[in-house]
């Protein structure tokens, strides 16, 4: 990825900011490297730790929102009754970026699920999590494994859950 962007800012195929302000992540880590803040292997690191730090945060935020949604199947209904409005009834169809940014519903639980139980304390983009339920609620009904009182979730379970999410997927028909 490092090496692609750097090629492409060089040569000439990909539009270089002047504004720090707007300037995506990599290509102000680029600027650092051209400016010997930050060597080579410095930018790798730093790539890494957003990269996996998200890909973490989206799964664990993810995992919660299905325990949401299992125990409460009533919830879990309009969002799927959403997704098809929206989205139609085809659950191998993609959902397409303005699509997602219809689900408003979805939103709205994957936000109160994020209040209730905070993967980490900043604000972070939820587009990736909406797609990725939306795709499970789609195609799976989720249903708890345990009842709610003997999975209520605790800090070590939040902040690391070793034993996975107590939730079983069950094929729609």
């Amino acid at each position: 990825i490092i090496a692609e962007r750097k090629a492409a800012l060089e040569s000439g195929e990909a539009e270089k900011s002047t504004s720090k302000r707007s300037m995506n992540f990599l290509d102000l880590m680029l600027s650092k490297t051209e400016s010997n803040v930050f060597s080579e292997e410095d930018l790798r690191q730093e790539v890494d730790t957003f990269m996996f730090g998200g890909h973490d945060t989206t799964t664990t935020s993810c995992s919660w929102s299905c325990w949401n949604l299992a125990h409460n199947p009533d919830v879990q209904q309009k969002v799927y009754e959403e997704l098809v409005e929206v989205c139609g009834e085809d659950p191998n169809e993609d959902i397409t970026y303005e699509q997602a940014n219809q689900l408003n519903y979805l939103d709205r639980v994957l936000r109160e699920s994020k209040r209730i139980i905070a993967p980490v304390p900043a604000k972070f983009s939820i587009l990736n999590e909406k797609v990725m339920i939306a795709h499970l609620v789609r195609n799976y009904r989720i249903e708890p494994m345990l009842k709610f009182d003997e999975s209520l979730p605790c800090f070590e379970a939040v902040s690391k859950p070793s034993r996975g999410i107590p939730v079983k997927l069950t094929k729609r028909i």
